[in-house]
C-alpha cells in the first residue's frame, strides 16, 4: 500500500506509517483520564459519579508513561531496513541513469519524510567534528537534556540513519536540478528532508506552539476565578507534563554544527535562489 498509484491513497499510507513509528519510538502519556481510579471496579467498590469535578492531586497524579521497548525498537529497525533503506537505494540508482517518474520520485520521498517524522526521536544526532566559523570572547557551550530512555541503536543497514539520507539527497538535488529543474513538487519534499534531517528530534516546534496555546486557553477556560487557586482537572495537568517533555525535546541543543551541515547550508543557499518563488520561500524557512 505505499506505492498505490492513487495519490489520495499513497499519501494516507505514508501518514499512517508516520503515525505508526510514533506510537512505537514516542515517550507520551498513556491516558488523559479525569481521575486516575480504574473504572473496572465494581460500583459497590468505587462510583465515578462521586468524582465529578474533582481537581487533581499533582503530587499523587499516578501517570502511565509510554517509553520505547526493545521489541518496539526492533520492530521499527525492520521497518527501517524492510522501507527506508529500500527506497534510498532507488534514489540512488535515479541519480546514476535508472528512469523514474515525477509522480513516483514524489511519491517515494514522501515515504522517506514520514519515516524520518515519525521515528525522529529514536533517530541518532548527525555527528562529527564542530566547524568554528567564527571566534568568541566567551566559551559558547550548550546545555544538554536527556529526552530518551537510553541510546538509540537505530540504523539504515549498519549506516547512521540521517547521514545516509542527506548523503542521498545532496546528488539527488543536484541530479534534480541539472535535469528536471521545473519539478518544484520534488524539489520542496527535499527541502523538508533537509528541514527534518537537520533539525526534527520528535517535536516540530510549530506544532508544539499551537498546542501551548491551546493548553493556555483551556487552562483559562476551566480555571476556578471564584475561589482561586491553582487546581485543575487531571486530563489538563498530564497535557501539561506532555508538554513539558516536549518543550524539552524541541530545546535539545546538544548538537554540533558539522561539515554535512554546512555543505547542507549550501545546498539551502542555492535553492533560496531558485527561479521558483515556491522554492524560494520553502528553502529560505528551512
Amino acid at each position: 500500500t505505499i506505492h498505490l498509484t492513487c495519490k489520495q491513497g499513497y499519501e494516507l499510507s505514508h501518514v499512517l506509517l508516520q503515525h505508526l513509528l510514533k506510537a512505537l519510538t514516542m515517550i507520551y502519556p498513556l491516558d488523559f483520564r479525569s481521575i486516575p481510579e480504574d473504572f473496572s471496579q465494581p460500583f459497590k467498590d468505587y462510583l465515578p459519579i462521586r468524582d465529578w469535578g474533582k481537581s487533581a492531586d499533582i503530587h499523587d497524579l499516578k501517570m502511565v508513561w509510554h517509553t520505547p521497548s526493545d521489541s518496539e525498537l526492533e520492530f521499527v529497525q525492520e521497518l527501517i531496513d524492510a522501507i527506508l533503506v529500500p527506497e534510498l537505494q532507488v534514489m540512488d540508482s535515479f541519480v546514476a541513469g535508472e528512469p523514474l517518474s515525477r509522480d513516483d520520485l514524489k511519491a517515494r520521498l514522501g515515504v522517506i519524510l514520514n519515516i524520518v517524522i515519525g521515528a525522529g526521536n529514536e533517530l541518532p544526532m548527525i555527528e562529527g567534528e564542530a566547524v568554528h566559523l567564527i571566534d568568541s570572547m566567551v566559551p559558547l557551550g550548550r546545555c544538554s537534556h536527556i529526552c530518551n530512555i537510553g541510546t538509540s541503536q537505530l540504523t539504515a543497514q549498519g549506516k547512521h540513519v540521517r547521514r545516509r539520507i542527506a548523503e542521498t539527497m545532496q546528488p539527488l538535488l543536484s541530479h534534480v536540478l541539472t535535469n528536471t529543474e521545473d519539478d518544484t513538487k520534488s524539489l520542496i519534499h527535499i527541502l523538508k528532508l533537509y528541514n527534518v534531517v537537520m533539525y526534527f528530534y520528535g517535536t516540530d516546534k510549530s506544532d508544539f506552539d499551537g498546542r501551548w496555546r491551546s493548553f493556555q486557553m483551556v487552562k483559562t477556560t476551566t480555571e476556578d476565578k471564584l475561589r482561586g487557586g491553582k487546581r485543575h482537572m487531571r486530563a489538563l495537568i498530564v497535557d501539561r507534563c506532555q508538554l513539558q517533555h516536549e518543550l524539552r525535546v524541541v530545546q535539545k541543543s546538544n548538537k554540533s554544527f558539522t561539515p554535512l551541515h554546512l555543505s547542507l547550508f549550501e545546498d539551502l543557499l542555492r535553492l533560496s535562489l531558485s527561479h521558483y518563488s515556491e522554492v524560494r520561500k520553502q528553502a529560505q524557512s528551512v
